[in-house]
């Protein structure tokens, strides 16, 4: 624009064109600076989510109503359901082989070919063996587990060999049906003293 030169002689000289691109332009960034204080405004701004004040639920434990059977020495005790109980087998005195039978049933103590009717028996003796001895000598196809914190083996027929200390052995069985449903929450109720 040149100096003294009016509004109207400088649209009349083609100087609309250039008024007219800049008001474009003014109203773009209008446009564009409404569009995004209008979506700030109306997304939501994430919450936290507030705490829940909802206790964990509670994991029942399934050996709670169970019964506690400890050896006759204290050297371990351990839980067995409601639905069995204990009795020596009076072939191994001082109550280091124990049956367990099903309630409402007559205890037959199974030894040599002749098979009980037990659903569980443990037998702790005096054994100076280690584990290793065992599995590579007697029990080849067994897996190396811990019991309690105690080094065991596990075989293939179900039987479960325990080493409490340098000098005894915890064999016990557990290979029938009604046995294997419980054998493992048997186990983790272990404890050695």
């Amino acid at each position: 624009m040149q100096k003294g030169l009016s509004l109207r002689s400088f649209l009349a000289e083609g100087g609309q064109t250039q008024v007219l691109i800049l008001a474009g332009i003014v109203i773009l960034i209008a446009v564009a600076g409404g569009i995004f204080f209008l979506g700030r405004m109306t997304t939501p701004k994430p919450q936290p989510s507030p705490l829940s004040t909802e206790a964990p639920a509670k994991v029942e434990d399934p050996t709670a109503n169970w019964k506690t059977s400890i050896s006759k020495g204290g050297e371990f005790s351990f839980k067995y359901p409601p639905s069995w109980y204990p009795e020596d087998n009076p072939g191994y005195p001082g109550g280091n082989n124990v049956g367990f039978f099903l309630v409402g049933t007559k205890a037959d103590h199974g030894y040599g070919d002749h098979k009980g009717n037990e659903v569980f028996t443990f037998e702790l003796s005096d054994d100076n063996r280690s584990l290793a001895d065992l599995k590579n000598n007697y029990y080849k196809d067994a897996t190396e587990l811990t019991i309690s914190g105690k080094p065991a083996l596990r075989t293939s027929f179900n039987l479960f060999i325990i080493k409490p200390s340098q000098t005894k052995v915890l064999n016990i069985v557990g290979g029938t049906e009604e046995a294997r449903k419980y054998i493992d929450q048997i186990l983790s109720t272990f404890r050695f003293d």
